[in-house]
């Protein structure tokens, strides 16, 4: 009941007699106190399981009992809704009406009216239905309203033969709201009274080459946050105002066209016309001061929850939440628990995108609940930032990126570190695990690219009981060398540091303790060194992240963090910071307004430093990782070229 009463009010009213919306204080006369929280909450619970006659007794009964307040606006806008739903459209335009002239909300004001429209349309009064639309600023609506009020005043002027003006507005209205739907779900959603896509672009470009006066066109414009439409209404005002002969005001449209958008064809007819006025490109190029919401779907409760607990917090510190983290300041984290299921997951990216409005998600961790958020995320049209270790989940769609180190990314790191000690010849002792038989074959692949190869492999059962196999594996090769007189010289081991402590006294019995050890990220836990007894000294393994570094980018890092939540840092912590420090940093100074706008900025950030070895992405949008160089000295981790 709260969590509903919650998401209301975010929607209406902060429940107090003064806030703001828009960046306008609102003012009601009277708070809301929890007994009207309590009786508007019994009301809201019968509208959402559709029982709307109760519902409708409820919400008159809450209006008449307590004095004015935000909650009262809501439920006369819920009794107008009910109306609409049992097709009352002259009951439904008239409550609309008695709360577009009482409420003191804009915003309330906006969603009433386009209700009203509807009621209009619906009723066949299409002059009237426009009237509504008309006055309506979509910056205060939803998704779903926007798009109603797109294709139904479109629908309506077509019935009027209106004028082209203010058809170019609700087409711009129409592709910006498109822009998170696939054409299908716009289909299936809205039918006929949503246009096509296809259809809607078509009619903006021709809005936008048609000559029109200043005045002639629609003034919502003036103020209106163009997304995708941005480059034809930045064309049309351009242009429009260049006729105009205001020069100043037709180089601020035609920069943001040329500049932002070069390779659109408009931007190329304007550009004779730009060069004329002598507006140099990059005066608006300043710092937006822009606060974009990210999405975090982390496995917050269930067995997972400590994975889940202590990446937020690594992220919470890069979003500068609690000091003294002095991390980013343009992000705002609204995090969802998934609880490691791929069902909540996909639930969470849509209520990220649909009612936070999200500019991107980050996570999940888990490789089912990634891949499941992902091909949501791709249908909605948002950029997710996937935590999974699984390789290909960027495959699923344009949007999609993932951070994490890939067992490509060791192998590569472990092979160039070999080779450069002049270990060519490898052999792989791997737990037959599809852990370790990934990293064999990955091995066996990649090594010839860089100068190496496999000259022998054993897998085991039993790392405790691993002796035989260490056996085998040695007398396993017959091309000896000085070189490498048991003919490979280094042993690659893809096990966890726990496992290898087990392997490592059997090394030297087998005859295998001058070969240069190898490992992965597994191995980084202090007891490989302090627990080996020596047997590991001068073993080769890497990390994302190594808390120990010289870095003073980690031990800044390591301190805040240490501060503000009372331990030190772990890898998911410090993946989760870079994850929103990455985002931060390539937003930075951008107006990204569209997820195009959001791909771009993070598929084009190059020679990112943070605290793990994340660089950038690469054109298939996996990450480019330069991990951490680790070895045993002295019995305690250090970092080594």
């Amino acid at each position: 009941m709260k969590k509903i009463l919650f998401l209301v009010l975010l929607v209406f009213a902060s429940g107090c007699a003064a806030f703001k919306q828009g960046g306008v204080k609102v003012k009601y006369p009277n708070p809301v106190s929890s007994e009207m929280r309590s009786e508007f909450s019994l009301a809201e619970n019968e509208f959402k399981a559709q029982r709307y006659p109760q519902a409708e007794v409820g919400f008159r009964n809450y209006s008449q009992r307590y004095p004015y307040n935000a909650l009262s606006d809501l439920a006369e806008y819920r009794i107008g809704q009910i109306k609409l739903l049992r097709k009352d459209y002259a009951g439904a335009t008239q409550t609309f009406d008695a709360l577009i002239g009482k409420t003191p909300d804009p915003g309330v004001a906006s969603r009433a009216r386009v209700k009203a429209g509807i009621a209009q349309y619906r009723l066949g009064n299409y002059s009237s239905a426009l009237s509504y639309f008309d006055k309506t600023d979509p910056a205060a609506l939803g998704e779903n309203d926007r798009i109603k009020l797109g294709g139904l005043a479109l629908a309506a002027l077509d019935r009027v033969k209106g004028n082209s003006e203010r058809k170019g507005f609700y087409d711009a209205v129409l592709l910006d709201s498109y822009q998170n739907l696939s054409e299908s779900s716009i289909q299936q959603q809205y039918g006929a009274e949503a246009p096509s896509r296809q259809a809607v672009l078509g009619g903006l470009k021709s809005w936008a080459q048609q000559p029109a006066t200043v005045g002639q066109i629609d003034s919502r414009f003036s103020t209106y946050k163009a997304k995708a439409s941005e480059p034809y209404v930045a064309y049309k005002l351009g242009m429009s105002y260049y006729k105009a002969g205001d020069k100043k005001l037709a180089g601020k449209y035609l920069a943001r066209l040329v500049g932002k958008y070069p390779g659109n064809p408009l931007a190329k007819e304007a550009q004779p016309i730009f060069a004329q006025l002598g507006y140099k490109p990059g005066k608006e190029a300043k710092a937006s001061g822009k606060r974009y919401k990210i999405g975090v779907i982390l496995p917050l409760s269930g067995k997972y929850q400590v994975y889940g607990a202590n990446t937020l917090k690594g992220m919470e510190c890069a979003a500068s939440v609690k000091a003294p983290c002095a991390g980013v300041s343009n992000i705002q984290i609204i995090s969802r628990d998934d609880q490691g299921e791929p069902a909540l997951a996909v639930k969470a990216v849509e209520e990220l995108v649909k009612q936070e409005k999200v500019s991107a998600i980050v996570g999940p961790l888990s490789s089912a609940s990634s891949m499941a958020a992902a091909q949501r995320a791709e249908e909605l049209g948002v950029v997710m930032i996937s935590l999974a270790q699984r390789e290909g989940i960027p495959a699923i769609g344009a949007n999609i990126f993932r951070f994490s180190l890939t067992p490509g990314e060791q192998v590569r790191a472990i092979l160039e570190a070999a080779v450069k000690r002049g270990k060519k010849l490898l052999a792989v002792l791997y737990p037959n695990s599809n852990y370790g038989k990934v990293f064999l074959s990955t091995t066996q692949s990649m090594a010839s690219k860089y100068g190496a190869s496999v000259r022998a492999s054993q897998g085991y059962g039993s790392a405790g009981n691993a002796a035989a196999e260490l056996r085998q594996l040695k007398f396993s090769v017959s091309q000896a060398s000085a070189q490498a007189p048991l003919g490979f010289n280094a042993l690659f081991i893809p096990d966890s540091y726990s496992e290898v402590l087990k392997i490592a006294p059997n090394l030297k019995n087998a005859g295998l303790d001058q070969v240069q050890l190898l490992g992965t990220n597994a191995w980084n836990d202090p007891s490989i060194a302090s627990q080996s007894g020596g047997l590991l000294e001068g073993s080769v393994f890497l990390d994302i992240y190594f808390k120990n570094s010289n870095s003073t980018l980690v031990k800044n890092f390591v301190s805040e963090f240490q501060a503000a939540f009372g331990g030190a840092p772990s890898t998911l912590e410090a993946m989760g910071y870079d994850a929103i420090r990455f985002l931060g940093q390539a937003l930075a100074g951008r107006k990204a307004s569209s997820a195009s706008d959001v791909r771009e900025a993070v598929a084009s950030s190059r020679g990112y430093h943070g605290v793990t070895g994340l660089r950038s992405f690469s054109w298939d949008r996996e990450a480019q990782v330069e991990p951490y160089m680790l070895t045993v000295e002295s019995g305690a981790i250090k970092e080594t070229k």
